[in-house]
């Protein structure tokens, strides 16, 4: 791994870069993509992680990182990331940069779960740090739980990448703006890259993906990585969960229509219906589905906390029977107006 600070540095970084196949990305900084957030380095490793060059943006000036700029922009090569959405966001923000051909190696593990019979993650729901754990009673139909980039080792069964985090010595997100960086920082990113390098490989030999050029996974990561124009606030809830926006993996197929009151993007009607009691019978929400189920899970846990004498089962079974009554009145409504001649909105 090598610390690029200098344009010499950088220049000869470019020439070892330019020979990979496809390029693997990751950022570091203080809260990226966000208010108030900064980038610090940007991670860039050949196919293999053979060679691993961090550019210090800080160090380097607008011209001296034109290269690295050139090179993310390039339609001529791949780049590689695991959730990508914060990053993309401050590349084009400090670097005024916007990825071009991006593979996210999160939507593969999502378009891997059902060739792997592991359809939306099933067989990890019943586990507490699954996405999913608390709302495993409800429709999660089109809902799709994200894991961490340290996290799927575990859920692919390559145990011989699994990380020890007890051994790590602790990353403050803050120290990445400081000047010289502490060595375990570089060797933090550096495990980031080597681990993107695997996932790459073991994904591709078992088939979830086409080597270097897959368009519709292409296409999802373009949408995925473009999801967000301008940095979130801090705080923001339902944009940077750990379940995967709507229509991200299926490009919509008419415009969108509404604007959800969580999350509050333009998306088609399909993303706000949801099935109701009467069979075939669909209710229409404010809420997109995904944002639905945040909001959800959000109530329960707060429950919980609150009610500590309450186990999680007997919270799941209230508020199954208060969706369950709440399905039943749109049901009800959905009845009368049919009946009137109207049209459910």
């Amino acid at each position: 791994m090598s610390l690029c600070n200098t344009p010499q540095s950088l220049h000869t970084a470019m020439r070892l870069l330019v020979l990979s196949p496809y390029l693997l990305v990751d950022c570091e900084g203080r809260d990226i993509g966000t208010d108030g957030g900064a980038l610090s380095i940007v991670s860039v490793g050949t196919h293999d992680a053979s060679f691993v060059f961090f550019f210090d943006v800080l160090s380097l000036t607008a011209t001296d990182l034109e290269p690295l700029r050139h090179l993310l922009a390039s339609p001529s090569v791949q780049k590689v990331f695991w959730d990508g959405r914060m990053d993309a966001v401050e590349l084009r923000r400090t670097l005024g940069v916007s990825i071009c051909r991006p593979c996210d190696l999160q939507i593969v593990d999502i378009n891997s779960r059902k060739p792997r019979g592991d359809l939306n993650g099933r067989k990890w729901v019943s586990i507490p740090w699954h996405p999913l754990h608390h709302v495993a009673h409800m429709d999660l139909t089109d809902v799709h739980g994200l894991i961490g980039l340290k996290s799927a080792p575990r859920v692919h069964g390559l145990s011989n990448l699994i990380t020890n985090t007890r051994e790590e010595l602790p990353v403050d997100h803050e120290m990445w703006m400081n000047r010289p960086l502490p060595t375990h920082y570089l060797d933090y990113a550096l495990k980031d890259i080597v681990l993107l390098a695997a996932l790459y490989q073991i994904f591709s030999a078992r088939g979830y993906m086409l080597p270097y050029h897959d368009p519709t996974l292409e296409s999802q990561s373009v949408r995925y990585l473009n999801i967000h124009n301008a940095p979130l606030p801090a705080d923001e809830q339902y944009l940077k969960s750990n379940l995967l926006p709507m229509e991200i993996l299926q490009e919509p197929l008419e415009r969108p229509a509404r604007q959800c009151d969580k999350c509050q993007r333009w998306l088609t009607e399909q993303s706000f219906l949801f099935p109701v009691l009467l069979r075939g019978a669909m209710s229409r929400h404010t809420t997109c589905k995904v944002c639905f189920v945040l909001a959800t899970r959000t109530e329960i846990k707060t429950r919980l906390a609150a009610e500590g004498k309450l186990s999680y089962a007997q919270v799941v079974r209230s508020a199954r029977r208060s969706e369950l009554t709440a399905r039943a009145r749109s049901c009800t409504q959905l009845h009368e107006t049919r009946l009137s001649g109207g049209v459910s909105s």
